[in-house]
C-alpha cells in the first residue's frame, strides 16, 4: 500500500495510551463508542461457551425461546452457529402440532425452505418474488390462503428476508388477523430464526435503486429489522450461546468474536492453526469461482471414468433456489456433501459423504458410515 501525503507533514508515532489521552480531548463521543465496542466484545468472548459430549436435553437458551413460545410471545431466536436453533425449532413444531396448532414453516428462498421442510415465504402469500418491490403491492389473502387458520408461523433465515418482503408479510398477517378476530381468534404469533451477522438479503442495484426510493433513506443490508413492520410484533430476542456442534469453549468464542466483527477472533484461529493442513480437511473459499476450481482439481485428480447427472426439474424454479448446479460431475472416491436435509432424517445439510460406485441410474454414496443411493435423472 502506498501512501501519499502532501505539503511535508509531521508524522508522530505515539503510544496507545497517549492516543486515547488525545482522543478524549477532541472527540469524547468517539472515545466512548471505542470504549461501547471494546466492552461488547469482551461480553461476546464471555458469553459464547461449548456444552459438555454427555449433554441431553435443552440449552438454557433452547428453554428460554421454548417457554417464550408456550406462553404465546413472539420470538426472533438467533445464535451462532451450531448452537442448535434448527433443533429447538423441530421440537417447538412437535409441541405446537401436540396442542392442536395450525403451524406454517416458510423461508425466503427455496434452499432454506427445503432444509425447514417449509415453502417460499413468496409460496404462503401467494405472490410472485418482485411483488413486494412494487411502490403500492396492496396486501391481500386469497381465499384459499392457509394464513387464516394459522396459529403459529415461522419464518426461519431471516437475515435473508428483504425489508420489504417482512413488511408485506407483516401486512397479510394483519389483515388474516381481521378473518381470525370473526372466528373468535387472536393474531398469528411468529417465530422467527436466524443470525443477521450471517447472510444477507440479495440486492441488485436496481432493487437497491426501488428500495431507497420506496422508504426515502439508504437502506444498507436491506435487513428485515430494518423494516417498517418489525418493531410492530414486540419481539422477545433469545439469543444461543452454548455450541453443541463444536466442544472447545476457546474455539466457539473465537467464531462468535468472528461472527460480530473482532479481529481477535480471527487472530486466535490464525495463532491455534495448524501449519501444515491435514490431507482430507475442507478448504474454505471466498468465491465460488475458486472453491469450483479446487474442485475440479480435485475430481480430475481420481482415476476413474467421470459420470454427468443431469437435474430433473419440474415447474417454475428459479436459479437461485437450486440447491446445486443442474449438472453434477462425479466419480467414485469424490467427496460430496448433502445440501439439504432429508424428509426421512437419514441425512442432514451438511453431511460430508463419499461416492462408492456413480456408472449405473444413480449415484451410490456413503454418508458416514451409512451408504445412501443416490438416483440419477
Amino acid at each position: 500500500m502506498e501512501l501519499k501525503l502532501a505539503d511535508n507533514p509531521t508524522i508522530e508515532i505515539v503510544s496507545e495510551k497517549a492516543f486515547l489521552d488525545a482522543l478524549e480531548k477532541t472527540n469524547a463521543d468517539a472515545l466512548e463508542t471505542l470504549s461501547e465496542k471494546q466492552e461488547e466484545y469482551k461480553r461476546i468472548w464471555s458469553t459464547a461457551r461449548s456444552v459438555g459430549r454427555d449433554f441431553h436435553g435443552l440449552t438454557d437458551g433452547q428453554k428460554k425461546a421454548f417457554d417464550l413460545v408456550k406462553e404465546g410471545k413472539n420470538v426472533y431466536l438467533t445464535g451462532l452457529a451450531g448452537t442448535g436453533k434448527s433443533y429447538i425449532v423441530e421440537r417447538i413444531i412437535e409441541w405446537a402440532q401436540t396442542s392442536g396448532l395450525n403451524v406454517i414453516t416458510c423461508a425466503p428462498t427455496g434452499i432454506a425452505a427445503l432444509n425447514v421442510g417449509g415453502s417460499t415465504v413468496h409460496r404462503v402469500l401467494c405472490i410472485r418474488p418482485g411483488r413486494t418491490l412494487e411502490k403500492d403491492p396492496h396486501p391481500f389473502v386469497p381465499t384459499d390462503s392457509p394464513l387464516p387458520d394459522c396459529d403459529l408461523l415461522i419464518l426461519d433465515e431471516v437475515s435473508m428476508c428483504r425489508m420489504d418482503l417482512f413488511d408485506y408479510l407483516s401486512a397479510v398477517l394483519k389483515i388474516a388477523g381481521k378473518i381470525r378476530k370473526q372466528k373468535g381468534k387472536g393474531l398469528c404469533q411468529l417465530l422467527v430464526v436466524g443470525d443477521f451477522c450471517q447472510l444477507p438479503p440479495v440486492i441488485t442495484n436496481e432493487e437497491r435503486r426501488f428500495l431507497e426510493e420506496k422508504y426515502g433513506y439508504d437502506v444498507g443490508e436491506a435487513f428485515a429489522f430494518q423494516s417498517s413492520e418489525w418493531a410492530f410484533w414486540n419481539f422477545e430476542e433469545v439469543e444461543l450461546c452454548e455450541a453443541i456442534r463444536q466442544r472447545d469453549a476457546h474455539f466457539v468464542a473465537a467464531l462468535n468474536a468472528c461472527r460480530f466483527g473482532d479481529k481477535n477472533g480471527a487472530r486466535w484461529i490464525e495463532q491455534h492453526a495448524l501449519v501444515n493442513p491435514l490431507p482430507d480437511s475442507i478448504i474454505l473459499c471466498s468465491t465460488n469461482a475458486q472453491a469450483r476450481d479446487e474442485n475440479m482439481q480435485r475430481l480430475n485428480a481420481l482415476k476413474d471414468e467421470e459420470m454427468t447427472f443431469v437435474a430433473h426439474v419440474t415447474g417454475e424454479v428459479l436459479k437461485s433456489d437450486m440447491p446445486t448446479d443442474e449438472e453434477l460431475s462425479l466419480k467414485p472416491g469424490a467427496r460430496v456433501m448433502a445440501l439439504v436435509n432429508n424428509s426421512e432424517d437419514t441425512f442432514m445439510n451438511g453431511a460430508l459423504g463419499t461416492v462408492i460406485n456413480c456408472d449405473g441410474p444413480g449415484a451410490l454414496v456413503r454418508l458416514g458410515l451409512v451408504p445412501f443411493c443416490w438416483t440419477r435423472h
